[in-house]
Parts: structure tokens; C-alpha cells; sequence
């Protein structure tokens, strides 16, 4: 759903493929500029230098390198690069260590899979370029791998599901999984959206007593329960929610009922007016819902 892609900074440097590429990236797409090397930006302004720009295309390229483009970076831990080394060379050895989902550049030579060549770069005929939507298997080990690169570049997570049950097996996967994949120490803020048809104090004890069992020592997560208002927005979809993007279910944030199920649900990318629309719906004082109780918080007592 989410993928990294090693673009060619020399590939930026005439305004025809500069705003191509800076349409057809951003979480809304799919795809993701890697930030690599880490002065990837720069080597991108050097490389406008270079172009035979006019005035009004420079300023505007400088703008958008200024205010746009980290919507559309991601960032790639340990990668090293070498200043003396070309970097499509460098894009090869890294890839070698470390897949990116494609390299773009100039040309591919060595006709390597995993190479596009910027001239034919087109979502009909080349599968590493096409980000529909997915049909993935109901585990949350597989929900978590295919937003891997949304959770780790995230900073707050929310997770709305409106039957959300922490006592149930199949809904503790997806909190497991989730900050499995984001690994132990990252600084991100967790947040639950659900309703409840039962006694709240009794929803609350459950919640507390299970899910602090799936949670390293020092993570939180902060519990909003909500109720519907008559005639107003229904408490129904469900989502993950971070604050960069979101995605939807078709059916919920729980694993199938059976371990060796292989019924799948519908993933989707959020657009960005619904994730807006969303992300305003779904916070601690929003007036979309009603309050089915006050928010409390469950701390993480597992030990790294």
C-alpha cells in the first residue's frame, strides 16, 4: 500500500519531470520519496543548477523543495552513502542491503527488475510502479508489514474501530503487531476510538486488564469511547489514522475468528479530504459524537 522509492535527485533538475514526479508521490499516492542519502534535498538543489531553469521555473521549484516536498520524503535509517560514489551506484549497493521497492533514474542498462528507467515510467506497464488498493488476509501481522512504512515514520497513531473488544484474541493482534513493527523505543502517541454497548466501568476493567499485557513499559495509549448522537454521524467505519495518512477497513481491525483462515479484507488509501474530514472527526473534542464516558489511559508492563 505504502512504498519506497530511491529517485534519482539528478532526475529533478528541468521542470517537466520535476512536477511529474512530485504529483505521483505522497502518501495519498502510495509512493514515498526516499530521503536518501540524507542530504538528498541538496543534491536536488545543486542538480537545478544544472537544468538551463528560468527564473520562474527556479522560484517555483525552490518553493516547493522548501514547503512541499518532506510530505512526500520518508527517512531510511542506517543507510550509508559514499560522497565519491555516483548515486545511482550508491542507490544499488543500498538497494543490495536493504530493498527499495524500485530505483528511478536515468537508464536501466543492466534491464534490472527493480530499476525504472524516468522515460518509461508508467503505471500500465510496469508493476512497480502500480499502488491500487489491497485485499489482504484478516492478520494483523499482515496489516502491520503492509503499513509498515506509514507506522514507522508516524508520530501518533489512532485506532478507530467502534467494536473494538481488548478482551478478544482477535482484536489484541493488531496492538501487538502495530508496535512490533514500529519497534521498541519510538516515540509515537497511541490513541483508541470505539464505542460500547455494555457497562462502561465493565468496557474500561477489560480494556486496562488486556491490553496493558501487549504494551512495552513506557507506552501509552489514551482510550476515547463514544456514542452516537440521534440523527448525527454514525459510529460504524473503521480506520488507522496517523499523522501523516490513513487507510480504511472494509471490515475491522480484528484478526479472522479461525488461525488458518484465509478470508481477506478490503485496504484502502485514505484521500486527503477524507482524511481531513477524519482526522477532525475523531480527536478528543470533537462534537461528532457524544461521550459514552470520560477517556482513560492503559500503560504498556511489559519489559523490554
Amino acid at each position: 500500500m505504502y512504498y519506497e522509492y530511491a529517485l534519482d535527485p539528478s532526475l529533478l533538475s528541468n521542470w517537466k519531470d520535476f512536477r511529474y514526479f512530485y504529483e505521483k508521490f505522497g502518501w495519498y499516492n502510495g509512493r514515498l520519496i526516499s530521503r536518501y542519502p540524507k542530504h538528498w534535498k541538496k543534491i536536488v538543489y545543486e542538480s537545478l543548477n544544472k537544468g538551463g531553469l528560468s527564473d520562474i521555473q527556479m522560484t517555483k521549484m525552490v518553493e516547493i523543495l522548501q514547503r512541499g516536498i518532506d510530505t512526500k520524503l520518508v527517512r531510511r535509517k542506517d543507510a550509508q552513502y559514499l560522497d565519491q560514489m555516483e548515486w545511482v551506484c550508491n542507490a544499488k549497493v543500498e538497494h543490495e542491503k536493504r530493498p527499495f521497492h524500485a530505483i528511478i533514474t536515468k537508464s536501466n542498462l543492466e534491464n534490472c527488475d527493480h530499476i525504472l528507467c524516468a522515460d518509461e515510467v508508467n503505471e500500465d506497464e510496469h508493476s512497480k510502479w502500480r499502488v491500487g488498493e489491497k485485499r489482504l488476509l484478516r492478520k494483523a501481522s499482515a496489516y502491520a508489514a503492509e503499513l509498515s512504512l506509514l507506522l514507522c515514520n508516524s508520530k501518533k497513531i489512532r485506532f478507530v474501530d467502534p467494536h473494538f473488544r481488548g478482551h478478544l484474541d482477535r482484536f489484541k493482534g493488531i496492538i501487538k503487531e502495530i508496535l512490533c513493527e514500529i519497534g521498541p523505543g519510538a516515540v509515537c502517541d497511541f490513541e483508541l476510538h470505539t464505542g460500547i454497548t455494555e457497562d462502561y466501568d465493565y468496557f474500561k476493567e477489560r480494556m486496562e486488564k488486556n491490553i496493558t499485557k501487549l504494551m512495552p513499559q513506557g507506552t501509552k495509549m489514551c482510550v476515547f469511547v463514544w456514542k452516537e448522537k440521534p440523527e448525527s454521524e454514525e459510529l460504524h467505519n473503521r480506520f488507522i489514522l496517523t499523522d501523516l495518512a490513513g487507510v480504511s477497513f472494509g471490515t475491522g481491525l480484528d484478526e479472522s475468528k479461525t488461525s488458518n483462515s484465509t478470508a481477506k479484507d478490503i485496504v484502502k488509501r485514505l484521500s486527503d479530504d477524507e482524511y481531513k474530514e477524519l482526522t477532525a472527526q475523531y480527536h478528543e473534542n470533537s462534537t461528532a459524537f457524544d461521550k459514552a464516558g470520560e477517556k482513560f489511559i492503559i500503560e504498556g508492563t511489559i519489559y523490554e
